[in-house]
């Protein structure tokens, strides 16, 4: 039998994703797909792939797909997946998850709106499987906490434009605050997964702490109003 080539070799990139998804008629950014990926591979626990695409496509039911089009989807997200796990593992910079480069615009509030979205996705990817008692540490308790500061300061920049434009007059300013924002977020992903690998190697655990903030933040529930207004 012949064998058959993949329609492409590698991550098709996020303009074909984004012009794929929306043609699928699928409501979900390029940031929040990025942020499901890297908190389903910074869980522990060991979240499926097939969970978080599941989770990615939310109900969209693939019926209503072609074959064609679901082979397509499945493979440019898997191989996302790949790139992103290489990323965390390589400890180099993870794949660009914001569609605009936010360093040669100045559209602050969409930028403002790609960064939740990736910290909304992150927090739903990680709860997409129940944390083992013996991962439970207050070091995870540390980190979800500063990813959900950080989005949630965005969040009321986001909500109310206006206190944001009192506290820093200047654009340029307003952009960089947010650029920063960005940066500790994706740091702490980094911080989190290396933790993670190390913790799940060496067993050098910590007690107690992840369960109060799972509960306190809702994870289960998965969406934006319950993580972040919560």
């Amino acid at each position: 039998m012949k064998k058959v080539k993949p329609p492409f070799e590698k991550y098709p990139g996020n303009k074909w994703l984004v012009e794929e998804l929306a043609r699928l008629k699928i409501d979900a950014t390029i940031p929040f797909v990025h942020g499901v990926i890297r908190g389903a591979l910074t869980n522990p626990a060991g979240v499926h792939p097939a969970l978080a695409i599941a989770r990615i496509c939310d109900k969209k039911n693939p019926k209503d797909l072609k074959t064609e089009d679901l082979e397509m989807l499945l493979l440019a997200l898997t191989f996302l997946w790949n790139n992103t796990a290489c990323s965390f593992n390589m400890v180099r910079s993870l794949p660009e998850a914001l569609t605009r480069d936010p360093f040669t615009r100045n559209d602050e509030r969409a930028f403002n709106d790609e960064i939740i979205d990736l910290a909304d996705g992150f927090l739903e990817g990680f709860c997409l499987a129940t944390i083992p008692k013996k991962f439970r540490s207050e070091v995870c308790e540390s980190f979800f906490l500063d990813i959900v500061s950080e989005a949630k300061l965005c969040l009321r920049w986001y909500d109310k434009p206006e206190e944001f434009e009192k506290e820093y007059e200047d654009p340029a300013l307003r952009l960089e605050v947010l650029k920063g924002c960005l940066h500790m977020i994706e740091e702490t992903m980094v911080l989190w997964h290396l933790h993670r690998t190390h913790a799940s190697r060496d067993g050098d655990l910590f007690s107690g702490g992840i369960r109060k903030v799972r509960k306190k933040l809702n994870c289960n529930e998965g969406s934006r109003k319950n993580i972040l207004l919560n």
